[in-house]
This record gives structure tokens, C-alpha cells and sequence, in this order.
């Protein structure tokens, strides 16, 4: 059973998670209720911003994880590009993407919370929040639900940092 309290560490800004429920409670994909039975999907809340070279790419290695049923949000973070525009076009095709279109740009840690309350609220048994830029690789995925099915873990964090030079081609600042 759930805790009626989500405890979540602070991101690198100083948005409240009330803040961010209410926001969240007044938009209009709040109003959209997902029920499922027993076998539920879990919940892939991908952040995009400007990544409309990505969309296509992410969305075809999530899609091909067989066998398991997802759901995934994608939270824009007021994108200037077409990002949008591609994932409305996934979303007519697929019901089981959303789409959750911020107004102004909020950051990768406001955009995360959203993504956790967001699943939190509609039930999912399990919640992945990867960035579309490329840099979370959906191929994980797999391997990450099975430590949590098959070794009982709450929580699983990755780091883009283990691999020696991963991060060569970004400057100092957006590391």
C-alpha cells in the first residue's frame, strides 16, 4: 500500500511539490482518468525540450520492449521546435501516450516531479522519468523492472557519470 505522502528530494529549483500537485490538479490531463485492471502499465514520463530530432528514436526503442505494457508521458517544456507537433502525431496513433504542455520553461527537476506526481496520482505500480535527449537510453529499461520485480527494489537511480568520458562532448556547465 502507498504512503499518502510523497517524500521528493529537491531538484535545482525550489518549486514545492504543492505547488507543482496543484499545477498538475488544475491542468486539463488531470481530468483524464486511466483505469486498469490488475496487470497495470508502468509509467515512462519523458522531459522534452526542443527535442523533435529525438522524439522519433526514443519512442521506437521504448515501443520495442515486448511484452510489457507502458504507458508513457511526455512532459514539453514549452519546446520551440515541432516536439510537439510529433508527439500529437504519436498520440493519435497510440492511446497510451500523453502529452503534458507546460507554458513557459521549468526546468529538468520541476518537469521530473510533475512526471513522479503525475504517475503517482493515476496509480502506477512503477514510474521511470528518463530525459529525451539521448542521454537515459530506454534500452535499460528491461533490466531496471526486472531488479525491481525480481530483487524487490523501491527505487532505482542511474548516473550518467559511470561510464569514463560519457559526457566528453558537454561543456562543464551543463554537467
Amino acid at each position: 500500500d502507498r504512503k499518502k505522502d510523497i517524500l521528493i528530494t529537491p531538484g535545482g529549483d525550489n518549486i514545492s511539490p504543492i505547488k507543482i500537485e496543484n499545477e498538475l490538479i488544475n491542468s486539463e490531463l488531470f481530468e483524464q482518468s486511466i483505469v486498469y485492471g490488475d496487470n497495470k502499465p508502468f509509467l515512462v514520463a519523458l522531459l522534452v525540450l526542443n527535442e523533435e530530432k529525438n522524439i522519433g528514436l526514443i519512442w521506437s526503442k521504448i515501443r520495442k520492449l515486448k511484452n510489457i505494457k507502458k504507458d508513457i508521458l511526455f512532459i514539453d517544456d514549452n519546446s520551440k521546435d515541432n516536439t510537439r507537433l510529433k508527439i500529437t502525431k504519436l498520440k493519435k496513433k497510440n492511446k497510451n501516450i500523453f502529452l503534458l504542455k507546460r507554458d513557459s520553461k521549468k526546468g529538468i527537476g520541476s518537469a521530473h516531479k510533475i512526471g513522479i506526481i503525475w504517475g503517482y496520482k493515476k496509480r502506477y505500480p512503477i514510474i521511470i522519468t528518463m530525459d529525451c535527449d539521448g542521454t537515459h537510453d530506454p534500452v535499460h529499461i528491461k533490466k531496471m523492472l526486472k531488479l525491481i520485480k525480481n530483487q524487490k527494489y523501491e527505487m532505482i537511480s542511474t548516473n550518467r557519470f559511470l561510464k569514463k568520458n560519457s559526457l566528453s562532448d558537454w561543456s562543464f556547465w551543463r554537467i
